[in-house]
């Protein structure tokens, strides 16, 4: 598998959430264990057009947790959640009003291909429930926990009452990772 690489607006929406968890005494405790590049990337000011590795973002996401000692992929998911929320209001802020169900599984392939280089997307949806597979992406759980929080802060501003879960994980054992939608119709 190819290296997995991202734009500059997720990084950068990440790296904002990182340096707020971590305040002034987390990022002195932070800043000593990163490479040159990582500490370039947590300054926040990728470029749009920039490519930034995933596992790169996965490993900032995973030290971030360690030094504020909290459960890497609960934190992934609090990551998640912010960089969709950020999203939101920047560069998908036109989707708000298009939000539907519907209309979310039917973008989510191209969406993917618009952030990600790489990494394969395939969606199934009905009255009240759907499912988003990824394939071909790094075995992560930090990543699966970033990925959770961005579907489910999605998923939440497009229907009702809305459960999403996260099984099978690969970075559990499973053959693929699923995240399954139910919500009120």
């Amino acid at each position: 598998m190819a290296i997995l690489l991202t734009r500059g607006e997720p990084a950068n929406a990440l790296a904002a959430f990182l340096r707020q968890r971590l305040g002034e005494n987390g990022m002195a405790r932070l800043k000593g264990r990163l490479s040159r590049e990582e500490n370039e990337i947590l300054a926040g000011k990728s470029l749009a057009s920039d490519r930034i590795s995933v596992d790169v973002l996965n490993r900032l996401t995973r030290l971030t947790a360690e030094v504020l000692e909290q459960p890497v992929f609960e934190f992934g998911v609090s990551a998640g959640r912010h960089a969709a929320e950020t999203a939101t209001r920047t560069v998908y802020k036109f989707i708000i009003g298009l939000l539907s169900p519907a209309s979310v599984f039917r973008a989510m392939p191209a969406m993917w291909n618009r952030v990600f280089n790489g990494g394969r997307v395939t969606v199934d949806f009905g009255d009240g429930q759907g499912t988003i597979r990824v394939d071909d992406i790094p075995v992560d759980r930090v990543f699966c926990g970033r990925l959770t929080g961005w579907f489910g802060f999605i998923g939440e501003k497009a229907a009702r009452e809305v459960t999403t879960t996260h099984r099978p994980c690969r970075a559990l054992g499973g053959e693929m990772c699923v995240w399954n939608f139910t919500w009120k119709v």
